[in-house]
């Protein structure tokens, strides 16, 4: 009874044992009690009742050690026999219910040597663990379900069930161990190869996403935007809301890092129209994340980049709450990760702070190891905000992030770091920091926030001698010209405000004040942050320095004072 019991496992039900052996429940569960009460072997847990409605009492060896023992004394033959008869039992038990037990189902198939059905049951067990959120034991489950396939015949059930274990297993891995990880291109590779063969759409969209994220996250910006386009003319054909709200996503996040964020615009706010949270709830356990939080998240940060701070925060909340309302932990981690660039755009750093430590130990007890990372680098620049020291475990970090691939990552988190280099009154070393982003920056032709690199290199070589105010000015210039072409307006006002205090300082004021008043006047939301209020301040101070006509200083009013019910610019 006991060997019967270990095939089982550390834990099993008086039920199953009495199904295998053929005998009689109250038999079992009479001698299972003198087991018990007499010889320790056991332990009574609890009492219930299978789907089928028939009563069990539930057990466990009192110790590990008895059942691996008892487990020992079975040959192979015999092993293999046992559990087909406890699978076998077991699917009595639960009936069409069965996927609540799928992983021990899986197991005792295969010690079983019945192949095929445990690959179907360790891929029901892997979708199980997804929507656990267990995304490191999906990852076992579906390997274990591939290595299985590769020992039975090719066919087109058993390409289908190995297409599904390969998507569930690049998804995994892709969470867990980032985008280095070579299984992870593999399994996505494989995938598509197997949906393009079997022509089934939904798993290719799946392996196409992936690979899709590999190519953005390795920084290889062109070849993401090729398959984002690619994805987006497969959604067109089949004209369905599922497949276009992923098909805008995906091109509206790379327009992003390109730079080209009235499109990118263009895309994410289509996107999130067609969001559905009822409908598209599944997407988020299939790919990893929730589209639509996805969609909030990045057009909140191209809305802010535009100059729309005010319709920026309202979408990052409007995406916080949405993934909230999901509770579905890989979201929620990517949300909390890169909404920290909105609240840094702001110039909040305790919000910034509160955010990267509350994201730092989430990600660490999942095993979300990027997003600890990258929020580790956020936290570093509050911290240097505030006057401590936190270059090391910026360093530290950015050198990890670069070592597991994530290299799209790595030129605005340069940023932070050559701030707070500024910040540690550092300026050589911080440009230093600046040249290495910069270059790989060209090397991967992401372009949106190259107006801010060479804006913070300008405010870098200001605070070496005088003789580098010449460079700086140039740097201000890059930084306008491109944040103008790129419709960046946020980023032009940045680096406008810069070149207007270096021109005060040269006694350039006039030529300072009708710059900054121009770029001001063009904000219709936002005159809460920090940016607005530093402009409008340096406003007030160059038109003092002046010392305007009359006419003139009407004509300032009107340009840079808010109307006070509108919040507009008068003009």
């Amino acid at each position: 009874l006991l060997t019967a019991a270990s095939v089982q496992g550390s834990e099993f039900d008086s039920a199953v044992v009495a199904q295998v052996l053929n005998l009689e429940a109250d038999e079992v569960e009479e001698r299972l009690e003198k087991l018990e009460r007499v010889f320790a072997f056991v332990k009574l847990t609890s009492e219930s009742e299978f789907p089928n409605r028939a009563l069990t009492l539930k057990y466990r060896f009192v110790h590990v050690l008895y059942q691996n023992a008892f487990y020992a004394l079975l040959r192979p033959t015999r092993k293999a026999a046992l559990s087909a008869a406890v699978a076998q039992a077991l699917l009595n038990c639960y009936g069409e219910h069965d996927d609540a037990v799928a992983s021990e189902l899986a197991h005792l198939l295969e010690i079983a040597r019945d192949f095929r059905r445990a690959t179907k049951y360790y891929l029901l067990a892997a979708q199980n663990a997804t929507h656990l959120f267990a995304e490191q034991e999906a990852a076992v489950l579906a390997r274990r379900g591939i290595n299985l396939l590769s020992t039975l015949p090719e066919s087109p059930e058993h390409n289908r069930l190995e297409l599904n274990l390969q998507t569930i297993l690049g998804t995994a891995l892709m969470v867990t161990k980032g985008q280095q990880e070579p299984d992870v291109e593999r399994a996505y590779l494989r995938a598509r190869e197997l949906g393009q063969q079997l022509g089934e759409t939904q798993q290719l969209y799946r392996a196409l996403w992936g690979l899709w994220y590999l190519r953005l996250v390795k920084g290889e910006i062109q070849a993401a935007r090729e398959m984002g386009e690619q994805f987006f003319v497969l959604a067109q054909n089949l004209q369905d809301s599922t497949s276009l709200l992923l098909a805008h996503r995906v091109l509206g996040q790379t327009l992003f890092f390109l730079g080209e964020f009235a499109q990118a615009r263009e895309h994410l706010e289509q996107g999130s129209a067609l969001y559905n949270s009822q409908q598209h709830r599944s997407l988020a356990f299939l790919y990893g994340q929730d589209p639509g939080v996805a969609c909030h998240l990045w057009a909140a940060l191209t809305l802010g980049v535009l100059g729309y701070a005010d319709q920026a925060l309202q979408r990052g909340q409007r995406a916080l709450a949405l993934a909230n309302e999901l509770a579905h932990p890989s979201s929620l981690v990517y949300l909390s990760t890169f909404v920290s660039w909105l609240d840094y755009f702001r110039r909040e750093e305790q919000v910034v702070l509160e955010r990267a430590e509350m994201t730092i130990a989430f990600a660490h007890e999942r095993g979300f190891v990027l997003n600890e990372l990258i929020s580790t680098v956020w936290q570093g620049w509050a911290l240097a905000k505030q006057g401590q020291e936190a270059l090391s475990r910026m360093h530290l970090s950015l050198t990890s992030l670069q070592a597991k691939g994530a290299n799209i990552w790595l030129p605005y988190l340069h940023v932070l770091l050559a701030e707070a280099y500024g910040e540690a009154e550092q300026a050589e070393a911080g440009l230093g920091v600046l040249t290495d982003a910069l270059a790989e920056m060209q090397r991967t032709d992401q372009r949106q926030y190259e107006a801010e690199l060479y804006r913070l290199k300008g405010e870098l070589l200001l605070k070496l001698p005088a003789q580098h105010q010449a460079e700086a000015e140039i740097c201000f210039r890059q930084a306008i010209e491109i944040a103008q072409q790129q419709s960046a307006k946020s980023l032009e006002l940045r680096a406008v405000t810069s070149l207007a205090r270096l021109w005060r300082q040269q006694g350039k004021t006039d030529e300072a004040q009708q710059m900054l008043a121009e770029i001001y006047g063009w904000f219709t939301e936002g005159f809460a942050t920090a940016d607005l209020i530093d402009a409008k301040a340096l406003l007030e101070e160059l038109s003092l320095n002046r010392q305007p006509l009359e006419s003139d200083k009407l004509q300032f009013v009107a340009a840079a004072e808010p109307d006070t019910l509108s919040g507009r610019p008068t003009n």
